[in-house]
């Protein structure tokens, strides 16, 4: 559940003005599991499982409700530097040397 509100966010960082909803339930679900001898009847096993419900919207949704969130404005993410080589430093005679142990 941690990744998918991480990524809810992303999605609301990136797109922008997003009215969001979420829902928290749990429901039954049944395991059935089928004998591998003859002789044996097959086992069910009612389990509760929670389950997390968010819908993302543009357009508004209802405000009164306990999950409702209001829209943040896009985030402005700022344009990744490239990083200059050593000649576009200025940096001439700095020898390239190689990381490796080869070099020495």
């Amino acid at each position: 559940m941690v990744k998918a509100l991480i990524l809810i966010e992303l999605i609301k960082r990136r797109i922008g003005d997003l009215h969001q909803l979420n829902k928290i339930h749990s429901m039954t679900v049944v395991d059935v599991f089928q004998p591998t001898e003859e002789g044996f009847e097959q086992v069910e096993q009612p389990r509760r499982v929670t389950c997390f419900d968010c819908i993302l919207s543009k357009l508004p949704l209802d405000n009164a409700d306990v999950g409702y969130q209001t829209p943040e404005p896009k985030e402005d993410r700022p344009h990744r530097s490239v990083k200059k080589s050593s000649t576009e430093d200025g940096d001439e005679d700095t020898p390239n040397r190689s990381k490796g142990m080869r070099g020495r």
